[in-house]
């Protein structure tokens, strides 16, 4: 291996003070204190290497010889004429940003000494194609070959340990990495925008998939994650457009923020019973999934978790979780729903723009009916609305134009502006005999009709003769001249446009209370 020697006398000759740091030739050496005459290498500062780089392993001055054990430093960065490299066997550690920026570097041999390689060492080689790491190598630091644009393949061996973040990141051309098996984490954005990745083997050590791990990997089809990992991390697999299917294993816990938020083609994934929480738009824009059962030990679900998975049809939400998030199916293809009996709020946005959805039935445990949470669901035609229900939001049934009759219990003491805008059919039935002080003054700013059914208000005249009563499951209705609607407590419909004259008799499955509608006029009836 290439030496250099240089006497005392030829250092004062050339006008160099002797310290910490000499330059000799083209090189600067840095002594490294605490050592046995070891010194760090670095370019002098005239220096432009031009093609192939030979690396000393020795400097001697006087009768001293000094091993060269590092690459200091940014030692060579932006050497942009620089197109191969030959590091000594005494090297063990290659520096910060050591090769930077050297675009024209297509080849480089790292020796079995090297222990460490330092971040951004080859950070934008855009030449370099092709890399092995040697055995020796324990530590990788934080995008070390970060914006290798050519970088097709590497080998990185079991000795590594320890991947900095963002190491691979923007290595458009790399296609398939196996890691190392004693890795214990893979570090945020190892792989973020590595175009052409399309596999990658995780080893059973790694215990957590970190932020932006293969971020915009938009040709990553398979991936297998262990029983190890117990996170996945912001944005892990942002738009990875090619992943169909993944299975997650009964180890991880928590499924971070936007983890899955754009993967287009994921058409099945399955939660295990390990998952405590889904992070918000964690599958957002998941348009392929079709359908997702959340197990009992989910207790958290964040915002928009599911927005826009346009094919997703049934979902069977656990018992655990006490909120409908904002957003949460948003935009999806739901045809029904159950929400459970623990869920106390549902808020906003939480269901708008399902233009499936037929019918929601909301559980007695529910108070609050956030801002449009049903807002545009054009199909929805039956709601129950349970007296445990004290606030309605702004817009909450916006749009909902296929909903002909919804009824208000007394419990509600506050609809917020808009409410029902936009319900061109609906007609509200309000178990209250006036509008209570909490409703927003353009609560119905539409004016729906509305029924008021407090429990001394009849809405039939003293003079009319219409006679409405109940025996057994019958309801009769006799002398009517106008439509006769009737419905359940709820404002569902049980029957319309039941036969008019001497007397009309509609017969019920069930016990309780039904607003019977003649034209204008309605009347509670109790079925016993």
């Amino acid at each position: 291996m290439k030496k250099i020697f240089v006497s005392f006398l030829s250092l004062l000759l050339a006008g160099q003070v002797w310290a910490q740091e000499f330059t000799v030739g083209n090189f600067i050496f840095t002594i490294i204190e605490d050592a046995d005459n070891e010194v760090l290498v670095g370019k002098a500062p005239d220096y432009n290497p031009v093609g192939a780089l030979e690396i000393p392993s020795t400097v001697e001055i006087d009768s001293t010889t000094y091993t060269v054990t590092g690459i200091d430093v940014r030692a060579f960065y932006y050497c942009d004429s620089l197109t191969s490299v030959t590091i000594p066997s005494t090297v063990t550690n290659i520096g910060i940003g050591a090769f930077g920026d050297c675009k024209r570097l297509v080849s480089i041999s790292i020796p079995n000494s090297v222990k460490k390689i330092g971040g951004g060492a080859f950070y934008e080689c855009d030449s370099l194609a092709s890399i092995t790491i040697p055995e020796s190598v324990t530590e990788i630091g934080e995008q070390a070959f970060a914006r290798c644009y050519s970088l097709t393949s590497i080998v990185i061996p079991d000795s590594v340990t320890k991947i900095e973040a963002g190491t691979f990141s923007s290595c458009e051309k790399l296609t398939s990495v196996t890691l190392p098996k004693s890795l214990t984490e893979i570090p945020d954005r190892l792989f973020s925008e590595c175009f052409q990745l399309t596999s990658v083997s995780i080893p059973d050590s790694a215990k957590s998939i970190g932020e932006q791990a293969f971020y915009l990997c938009k040709s990553l089809k398979t991936i297998n994650i262990p029983n190890s990992v117990k996170s996945i991390g912001y944005l892990a697999f942002y738009k990875c457009a090619e992943l169909t299917s993944i299975n997650i294993p009964n180890s991880v816990d928590t499924i971070g923020n936007s983890a899955f938020i754009e993967c287009d083609k994921l058409s099945s994934i399955t939660i295990p019973n390990s998952v405590k929480t889904l992070g918000y738009s964690a599958f957002q824009g998941c348009s392929s999934l079709a359908s997702i059962t959340i197990p009992n030990s989910v207790t958290s679900i964040g915002n928009d978790a599911f927005r826009y998975c346009s094919d997703l049809t049934s979902v069977t939400l656990p018992d655990s979780i006490t909120t409908i998030s904002a957003g949460l199916f948003s935009g999806c293809g739901l045809t029904a729903i159950v929400i459970p009996n623990s869920v106390t709020s549902i808020e906003s946005s939480a269901f708008a723009n399902c233009n499936g959805l037929t019918s929601i039935s909301i559980p007695g445990s529910v108070t609050s009916v956030g801002s449009s949470a049903f807002i545009n669901c054009k199909g929805l035609t039956s709601v129950t609305i349970p007296n445990s229900v004290n606030s309605i939001g702004d817009n909450a049934f916006w749009g909902c134009t296929s909903l002909t009759s919804i009824s208000i219990p007394e419990s509600v003491t506050i609809i917020d502006f808009n409410a029902f805008c936009g319900c061109s059919n609906l007609t509200i039935y309000c178990e209250v005999s006036s509008k209570p002080s909490g409703w927003h003054n353009n609560w119905n700013l539409d004016n729906c009709p509305v029924v008021w059914m407090g429990a001394t208000a009849v809405t039939e005249s003293a003079a009319s003769a219409i006679s409405i009563y109940a025996a057994g499951n019958t309801i009769f209705v006799e002398n009517a001249t106008d439509a006769i609607s009737v419905y359940d407590a709820m404002g569902r419909l049980v029957c319309r446009n039941a036969t008019q004259g001497a007397s009309a008799e509609i017969r019920v499955s069930k016990t309780g209370l039904y607003i019977v509608k003649v034209g204008n006029e309605a009347k509670r009836i109790v079925v016993e």
